[in-house]
């Protein structure tokens, strides 16, 4: 199943594996800064500076930017044990490399495991080739980390405009994916400005609920 694979509750988990001669670790070095070696800091800064279009597979549904602050970070920055991090890092110089691991900490429960795994392996191996140095670990937006899209309309344009994650994943998963979205979001607008009977006195963050629910929970 998807957390067997690395994913539980939402969080993409990267760890090392194993060859003939025991656990290797490609994100582990002693000597390194925070025990990361260069592939490591090269392809979590792919990560980070895809993130903005990351974000429309990690939070693919309206209601996802409501978890934004909310043990769900808000910005691309990285930083030691940190769960209000875009991407948490385990990593100690003086740790062993099974105590090495990234998780990225973006994915709402309603992300496909998939896209996610696909995008952020498309985004860190851009990092690779560029050789993108790492920001320093807990940045904040005054400290330069770009801001996270707040709403999927924004996640969609940051996607769009990501030439490296639509070559990689390919332009007709990402006219379907961005196009099934905007669906999505037209019906819910239409829902919202013309509610059902039942709904015609409530309150407008009555009538967002009603037509979230009415997307995507219509059979529960």
């Amino acid at each position: 199943g998807a957390g067997e694979r690395g994913m539980r509750r939402g969080v993409v988990r990267s760890e090392g594996g194993f060859d003939s001669t025991g656990f290797v670790s490609a994100q582990r070095d002693p000597d390194g800064a925070f025990g990361l070696s260069a592939t490591a800091a090269s392809f979590l800064a792919g990560i980070l500076a895809h993130a903005p279009a990351l974000e429309a597979f990690c939070s693919p549904t309206p209601p996802c930017y409501k978890r934004h602050g909310n043990w769900a970070p808000t910005v691309a920055n990285w930083a030691i044990d940190d769960r209000m991090a875009a991407v948490r890092v385990k990593s100690q110089q003086s740790g062993s490399a099974k105590e090495c691991y990234f998780e990225l900490r973006m994915p709402s429960s309603a992300a496909c495991a998939y896209l996610v795994t696909a995008a952020v392996i498309a985004a860190g191996l851009d990092g690779l080739r560029q050789e993108l140095p790492l920001p320093p670990p807990g940045q904040s937006a005054a400290d330069g980390a770009a801001p996270l899209p707040t709403d999927l309309a924004a996640s969609l344009l940051a996607l769009k405009a990501d030439v490296v994650l639509c070559d990689a994943l390919g332009e007709e998963l990402v006219r379907w994916f961005v196009g099934v979205k905007e669906a999505e979001m037209a019906t819910i607008a239409q829902r919202i400005a013309t509610p059902p009977e039942d709904l015609k006195h409530s309150t407008a963050e009555q009538c967002i609920l009603s037509a979230w629910r009415h997307m995507y929970l219509e059979f529960l």
